[in-house]
């Protein structure tokens, strides 16, 4: 069952009514960039180097790994002093 040119004035003129005649060219325009955008991000690669990220996250986990020990060997040695 497909769409009758009676189906299809009937749709027009709802919008029509409902978006005024100026709207529905800037409704249809920005569908159609929508859909564009949305086809483009599909066909294209990720932006986000993912390999950079992770050695990001692994490098400051080291940096906060060093800093950790660095202050529990002073922490420890203030306690140490203190205990004297």
């Amino acid at each position: 069952m497909g769409f009758s040119f009676l189906h299809i004035l009937i749709i027009v003129l709802i919008l029509v009514v409902l978006f005024g005649p100026n709207k529905i060219p800037k409704i249809g325009k920005s569908l159609g960039e929508g859909v564009r955008n949305f086809k483009k991000a599909l066909s294209e690669e990720p932006e986000i180097d993912v390999t950079q990220s992770i050695k990001t996250i692994k490098s400051k986990k080291t940096k906060v790994q060093i800093i950790h020990k660095m202050y529990l060997i002073l922490f420890f040695k203030e306690r140490k002093n203190d205990l004297k």
